[in-house]
């Protein structure tokens, strides 16, 4: 185990690190699109942000480092592709993760645990609506993963994209209104939690 890990102010610092350094990586090619040097920036600077973000052993940084670095200087464009397929494919697998292990038999699932954690003990009507509600989003973050590859397999050329270049977030923004108006015709004489509340009590649950 990293040294770093074993502490959480330097847990901490390290994930301040790792996110930005990965940031950083992912924004150099779009502000800086000479490729391909963008390109290789991008690899290094996203492979020291994971590094940081991981428990890899210091030592397979440079090594992994220079195997993409190398990569990317010969195919910026596939390097580019490939690094938006991962970021998109990363930023869906960790909440279907985090919500599909918390359906598991004797776990509480996210959406209730965050329910409860707004208003308390919960009517039988609400627990199960916040149940099938988090099984809805795993579902959801499923077809978005596949998304892409279907509509690469079925749709016209380039169409395969459109989930990673905004689709999926202008699903997710529809989803939430929809949700929100469904929730308050199912379950009736509630006090119905606001967004910021929401989170607020999901940060509460993460932290």
């Amino acid at each position: 185990m990293l040294p770093y890990r074993r502490h959480p102010a330097k847990r901490a610092f390290a994930a301040r690190w790792g996110v930005g350094l990965f940031a950083v990586g992912w924004m150099l090619p779009r502000i800086w699109p000479f490729a391909p040097y963008a390109a290789a920036g991008m690899a290094l600077f996203q492979i020291a942000g994971l590094g940081l973000l991981s428990a890899l052993p210091p030592w397979l940084y440079v090594p992994v480092a220079a195997l993409l670095a190398v990569a990317a200087t010969h195919a910026p464009a596939l390097s580019r592709t490939i690094d938006a397929a991962a970021l998109y494919t990363a930023a869906l697998l960790t909440p279907l993760a985090i919500f599909a292990t918390s359906l598991r038999a004797g776990r509480e699932p996210i959406i209730t645990h965050v329910a409860r954690q707004v208003h308390g003990v919960l009517r039988p009507d609400v627990a199960r609506y916040t149940r099938a509600l988090t099984w809805f989003w795993c579902v959801f973050f499923v077809v978005a993963l596949v998304s892409p590859a279907l509509l690469w397999w079925q749709a016209p050329a380039g169409w395969w994209r459109t989930p990673m270049n905004g689709g999926v977030l202008l699903a997710v923004a529809i989803v939430f209104i929809v949700e929100y108006g469904v929730r308050r015709m199912v379950i009736r004489n509630f006090h119905h939690a606001g967004l910021i509340e929401s989170v607020q009590a999901f940060r509460r649950h993460s932290g």
